[in-house]
């Protein structure tokens, strides 16, 4: 009997659900991670230049907005770290000098256990180009190139912004957020404002 190929599939919804949910299980992980990214990237522009930094939060109704102005992603980091599982930007000798951590490099693609879109607008620090990049869940497939980038509107300044679309009956509570947040930023010498409030900067 002559022998045949059985092509190899992952259903993409599936996998980003069981990803997510053993990494980001609440929109309060999702937080502290993005926070921690933003963070990772204060630290490395800080290596580059001299600058006044802050990470912004914003947590509305069905929406998160995380802000930063640190140093910011290229067209290709945008495509080959950012939104890509497996694949670190943050292991590399240039991050770990500037004492980031770098992770598993899940990245973006765990944001989808209760996220139905994603998008970033970017400016690399020594870059002019601003980037905005979206990816909406339900249109993501394997190895497909399903994820929008386009050149916009030119930031003042570097960084990038992060804005989370959550999924129906997802709650963000503002307090139980702050409570939360403030366990890993509390201490931390850049200024951390959520809706308005700093939640960092406290002497030790």
């Amino acid at each position: 009997m002559a022998m045949e190929q059985i092509e190899f599939n992952i259903e993409t919804q599936r996998i980003l659900k069981l990803l997510a949910n053993d990494i980001y299980d609440s929109p309060y992980a999702l937080l502290r991670e993005n926070v921690q990214n933003a963070y990772d990237a204060i630290l490395m522009r800080q290596k580059k230049e001299a600058f006044e930094p802050r990470i912004n939060i914003v947590i509305e109704d069905g929406q998160i907005l995380i802000s930063d102005n640190g140093i910011g992603m290229t067209s290709e980091v945008i495509e080959n770290n950012y939104w890509k599982a497996g694949s670190s930007g943050k292991n590399n000798p240039e991050a770990r000098a500037a004492g980031v951590v770098g992770t598993f490099g899940i990245g973006a693609m765990a944001n989808f256990g209760i996220c139905t879109a994603l998008e970033i607008v970017t400016r690399y620090y020594a870059g002019e180009t601003t980037y905005k990049s979206t990816a909406v869940r339900d249109k993501l497939e394997i190895g497909k190139r399903c994820i929008d980038r386009e050149e916009t509107q030119r930031r003042e300044e570097p960084g990038t912004t992060v804005k989370a679309t959550l999924e129906n009956g997802v709650r963000v509570n503002l307090g139980v957020a702050t409570n939360y947040l403030q366990q890993f930023v509390k201490y931390l010498p850049v200024p951390v404002v959520l809706n308005g409030t700093v939640i960092s900067q406290n002497p030790y």
